[in-house]
């Protein structure tokens, strides 16, 4: 799946908006992947570096890493805009620190592609200080 994203990228490199692909180079740069740079270019698309400079195999990048670069790209550069999104449990395999993170930046992908998301999820540490963005299922249904 990585692979036919990264192979597909380029055509639609010339079609995006700044905001849209300011948010996958700096989401991912943030991410600070152990050992790894990313590379985005309107010729290759994306590719991953060693911090020596080596280019990396996509089977390289951990299994959390790749759903990471997975999810980005799909909600950045395959989901319609005002499509709604349905994100089951995100938290598995992810490094406890971008979990962290997740909502801000979801909630970054939503403002520069006009989607929504409905996302489930067992984990605190997701939802993060977004609290106030919860639906409890279980106090619904008393």
């Amino acid at each position: 799946m990585l692979t036919k994203c990264l192979i597909t990228y380029p055509r639609w490199y010339r079609n995006l908006s700044a905001a849209v692909l300011d948010a996958f180079s700096s989401i991912l740069d943030k991410k600070q992947f152990a050992n790894k740079g990313i590379e985005i270019s309107p010729e290759f698309g994306f590719r991953f570096r060693t911090g020596e400079g080596e280019e990396l195999p996509l089977t390289a990048l951990s299994s959390g890493e790749q759903q990471e670069v997975v999810l980005l790209y799909e909600l950045l550069f395959r989901v319609e805009p005002g499509a709604l999104v349905l994100i089951d449990e995100p938290e598995t395999s992810l490094h406890v620190a971008w979990k962290n993170e997740f909502l801000d930046d979801l909630s970054r992908i939503v403002r520069s592609r006009g989607i929504q998301v409905l996302l489930a999820t067992h984990s605190p540490d997701i939802i993060g200080a977004h609290w106030d963005w919860v639906v409890d299922l279980w106090e619904i249904s008393q």
